[in-house]
């Protein structure tokens, strides 16, 4: 009688334990593919409204990168910015207060940046080495700005 007892304690135990394991075991792994779904979904969602966030940053730098470029002061003093290919001297590019094109292409670029609180720099070049920069900056001898990722960037596009 007694070990009756028992196998039918332990058969019980096993018939009340075995549907909860698995169901507890089914449970869980539901949950954890849910929250994984749900981390997917949500990171997904982060990074396309990043995306869009530099998309829209890098569309109004274009934007004003096109409009500054088209002004007729621009077209017209970038072919005579300075060369500094041969100074053998690295010097800083400051205005001379001569009223020169190039005087007025860096009031110009001072006046834009004035308008456009995040830009840290304006360079302009030509095709014969010419490079005029805001806000003036330390040229090393020799400058030559053709060779430049930027300035190839800038000719490609």
């Amino acid at each position: 009688m007694n070990n009756l007892r028992v196998t039918l304690t332990i058969a019980f135990a096993l018939s009340v334990l075995l549907p909860v394991t698995i169901v507890v075991s089914i449970t869980f792994n539901q949950a954890r593919q849910h929250a994984r779904d749900t981390f997917i979904s949500t990171m997904q969602s982060e990074v396309k409204q990043i995306d869009n966030a530099f998309t829209f940053l890098f569309k109004q730098i274009e934007d004003n990168v096109r409009f500054a470029s088209k002004r007729p002061l621009v077209i017209e003093a970038t072919p005579q910015v300075p060369v500094n290919i041969d100074n053998t001297d690295a010097h800083t590019f400051e205005p001379d207060g001569t009223n020169s094109l190039n005087d007025k292409l860096y009031q110009y670029f001072s006046e834009y940046a004035a308008a456009h609180d995040d830009l840290a720099y304006i360079y302009a070049s030509s095709t014969h080495g010419g490079y005029l920069q805001w806000p003036p900056g330390l040229l090393t001898d020799n400058y030559d700005p053709r060779p430049r990722p930027w300035y190839q960037a800038a000719m490609e596009a």
